[in-house]
């Protein structure tokens, strides 16, 4: 039997390629043909894999996160194709203590910058999990942006004071970034305004109160009115235009940008729909395996470019919905009821592991042949 273990990170405890190779490591000592593949969506690790996946070498560069201090990110240089992760600049894992108010994406201009300057013809760019909710003006700012204020000072623009934005110029940002193709990679497909808006969603995941939301929220739309006025482009309801903060509305506003859904975009780079084809089952997973998972995530979009072949899930823990939804051959939850589960989650995917490979030596479907 050959065994694909395709999966994402158990977000606090385990990586993607934790958690594929863990499995992969005990099913083979069981005598199972097994390939590891560790994936992504868009999300945090996505540079570290994907520069894997493409034999790439990581570069060191200082840059500003979300609060303008100096912090250290990796980019991946993969010939004339780096790969750049938001959260590697302006994660909300970069800083101790977030404020929303005055966060900043322009640490995601200065890698794209550094990228551009070292021959980048082509940049892979994630938007999940950023602190800054500023529409991506300051990643213009970095690049070339320029902001004014009603008097026609110039200022930089953070998520707090985006309705200070009287008049913006785009043109060097978008003329330095003009020889660069840039496939922006996000796992949701919110707008940028509205109940579905990044302020909306996402803002009080980074430590917005209910207070702030109002003031956020008219920064985001004045920044919208400025910055379509100035370039002509009218995006703001484009689907991902809300990823990251609103990164996804200004990377919209560059020339050369292509949105497609991350985890389809991962998988078409792997080769994925040629790798299932050779497995007999494809074990995946995730932290939280629900009804979201089949809304753009990675492990939804293995399932679904596995049709035909017999599917394993291990999550930490499993909605009820999902499991009378779908049919599979097990779902193996980790996490349900250990309060511990976060911090030996190694051990409970060991043991899960070991009790999938007693399973599939048990059943008719699976134990005829591990080879």
């Amino acid at each position: 039997m050959k065994i694909l273990v395709a999966g994402d990170s158990f977000k606090g405890s385990l990586s993607a390629k934790q958690f594929t190779d863990g499995v992969s490591d005990v099913l083979s000592q069981h005598g199972f043909s097994c390939v590891s593949l560790p994936l992504c969506d868009g999300g945090e690790g996505t540079a570290e894999i994907l520069t894997g996946i493409f034999n790439g070498k990581p570069l060191k560069v200082t840059v500003s996160d979300a609060l303008l201090r100096p912090v250290t990110a990796t980019v991946g240089m993969c010939g004339e194709t780096f790969v750049a992760e938001s959260a590697q600049a302006v994660g909300l894992a970069q800083i101790k203590k977030p404020d929303v108010l005055f966060s900043s994406s322009f640490g995601v201009g200065e890698m794209l910058r550094f990228c551009v300057e070292r021959g980048a013809k082509h940049i892979v760019l994630t938007l999940g999990g950023t602190a800054c909710n500023d529409g991506g003006a300051g990643m213009l700012c970095a690049l070339g942006g320029k902001f004014f204020q009603k008097d026609g000072k110039e200022f930089l623009p953070r998520s707090g004071n985006l309705c200070e934005t009287a008049q913006c110029d785009l043109n060097k940002a978008i003329r330095f970034m003009q020889q660069t193709k840039v496939t922006v990679l996000c796992d949701v497909d919110n707008p940028l305004l509205g109940k579905r808006g990044a302020t909306a969603v996402y803002a009080p995941q980074k430590g917005a109160t209910k207070e702030m939301l109002p003031l956020l929220e008219e920064g985001m739309k004045n920044f919208a009115d400025v910055a379509e006025k100035a370039t002509g482009k009218s995006v703001r309801n484009s689907p991902g235009a809300g990823s990251g903060g609103g990164l996804g509305f200004g990377c919209m506003l560059l020339n050369n940008v292509t949105f497609p859904r991350g985890s389809e975009a991962v998988l078409q780079t792997v080769g994925f729909d040629e790798l299932v084809k050779n497995v007999d089952l494809v074990i995946t997973g995730e932290g939280k395996f629900d009804s979201q998972s089949f809304m753009g995530k990675i492990t939804g979009s293995v399932i679904k470019h596995s049709k035909g072949k017999k599917i394993g899930v291990i999550c930490g823990i499993a909605s009820v919905e999902t499991l009378s939804d779908k049919n599979f051959a097990f779902v193996k939850e980790i996490g349900k009821d250990k309060p511990d589960a976060l911090k030996n989650a190694r051990h409970y995917l060991a043991d899960a592991a070991e009790e999938i490979a007693d399973f599939l030596s048990c059943s008719a479907d699976f134990s005829l042949n591990r080879s």
